[in-house]
């Protein structure tokens, strides 16, 4: 069975590796034609949002991980998922591999934190990008795909 990592790298699962489910939040806010992005460590442009914890809520995990990676919390998400996307995902860091299905919502209204605690390990920057400068050499493709779809 074939994987992907961050990196765009397909990995076969050995057969001794047990594969585990992931669910992900991710949010899309948009404000004066600028979108609210993330560069990881990984030096991509992505969409804030991760791995929800055990038992947590898909709404509530959303909210921490935007608020851990970008220093704003979702204060409006529309409930009604934008899009489900279901992969074969390898984590390297943790040498895991996960049956992952990403959630991404839209998020109308934010509200920045006072002292925000972001995570710098993961997180490199935070940018509001013009919708105009997104393109396959920046942005992780299924994230662009997602924000094209969002704006017809």
């Amino acid at each position: 069975m074939e994987f992907v990592d961050s990196f765009g790298k397909k990995h076969i699962k050995p057969t001794e590796k047990d594969i585990k489910k992931r669910l992900s939040a991710y949010g899309v806010a948009i404000k004066d034609n600028k979108i609210l992005l993330i560069k990881s460590k990984f030096n991509f442009l992505e969409l804030p949002g991760g791995g929800l914890k055990s038992g947590e809520d898909i709404l509530e995990g959303l909210k921490r991980e935007f608020s851990e990676e970008t220093g704003y919390i979702p204060e409006e998400i529309n409930l009604k998922c934008l899009k489900s996307l279901k992969s074969n995902f390898y984590a390297s860091d943790e040498d895991q591999y996960y049956d992952s299905e990403m959630r991404f919502f839209i998020i109308n209204k934010l509200k920045k934190q006072e002292n925000p605690n972001i995570d710098t390990v993961e997180i490199e920057d935070i940018l509001w990008v013009p919708l105009s400068e997104l393109s396959q050499r920046n942005l992780r493709p299924h994230h662009l795909d997602i924000i094209r779809q969002h704006l017809g």
